[in-house]
């Protein structure tokens, strides 16, 4: 209905011209009748959150890690969902404020990308960082909706299913406890998601008793591996624990407040540079 409105309003033949033009004209007179806002509003807005949720899952669930949706997302909601908005409320005597329409909409897009990227985001973090376009996404959406409770829980239900188990091999849990290490850093910088997303992996593997034997098998293999590239990254700053403090930021100009949702027993929690 969105994608074919233009040809709708035309007066071409479509299967949704004779829905589109009596809709219209139910909707001129709740406009005369000062209506409008009152019955079609609530309805209008859970038909249009419940297209972009079908929109957004049909085409982008599973899809490529290496290219951002959300240039996609917002370019398909300015030119078909904005342009139906526009049509279905051209006739009240008061122009609506599309900012505010544009506003709403966005939240629905931006709630239902970070739900399709966070359910994918074990894959996403084995991909990183050829999947950083992903996690870009994941954190725009952080940055716009309250969803750090959603994907902390995700991520730990996600590591608990497919990691933490004694059918799963040593050096791939090494190998994704640092991918999410490197991932985690860049969606929040403070560290506090990273500490209650590493935190029952950190824990697992130091019950393993084969942790030890893999981490200098990895370090003295002479092929480079994920393991090696992390502490080469992070030489000098993995044993200095005193080194960050609350009131020693270097690049204070880019720090930004932690998620209004986030778990109570992390935001009092001092950032860490390096997880070990």
């Amino acid at each position: 209905c969105f994608d074919n409105l233009d040809r709708d309003i035309d007066g071409s033949p479509t299967e949704h011209s004779t829905e589109l033009k009596n809709f219209d004209i139910i909707n001129r007179y709740l406009c005369c009748l000062y209506l409008f806002d009152e019955v079609v509003y609530d309805a209008v807005l859970h038909v249009l959150s419940s297209q972009i949720r079908l929109f957004i899952t049909e085409n982008f669930s599973g899809c490529s890690h290496d290219t951002s949706i959300m240039g996609p997302v917002m370019s398909w909601l300015n030119s078909s969902v904005i342009t139906f908005i526009q049509f279905i409320t051209q006739h009240q005597l008061v122009p609506p404020n599309m900012e505010i329409w544009k506003k709403r909409l966005k939240f629905f897009c931006y709630k239902t990308i970070a739900t399709v990227r966070i359910n994918d985001l074990f894959e996403i973090m084995v991909d990183y960082p050829d999947s950083h376009a992903a996690v870009l996404d994941i954190k725009k959406c952080v940055g716009h909706i309250q969803c750090s409770n959603y994907l902390i829980k995700t991520v730990q239900d996600t590591f608990k299913e497919r990691l933490l188990h004694p059918g799963a091999n040593t050096d791939d849990i090494i190998t994704q406890y640092s991918s999410a290490i490197k991932v985690f850093r860049f969606l929040d910088p403070s560290g506090a998601m990273l500490e209650k997303v590493c935190a029952p992996v950190r824990n697992y593997l130091k019950q393993r008793e084969d942790t030890i034997r893999c981490i200098l098998n990895t370090l003295m293999s002479e092929e480079e591996n994920e393991l090696t590239r992390e502490l080469s990254a992070t030489t000098g700053t993995l044993f200095n624990s005193n080194e960050d403090s609350d009131l020693e930021i270097d690049d204070w100009e880019k720090w930004r407040p932690q998620s209004k949702d986030m778990p109570t027993d992390l935001k009092s929690k001092t950032s860490k540079s390096a997880d070990i």
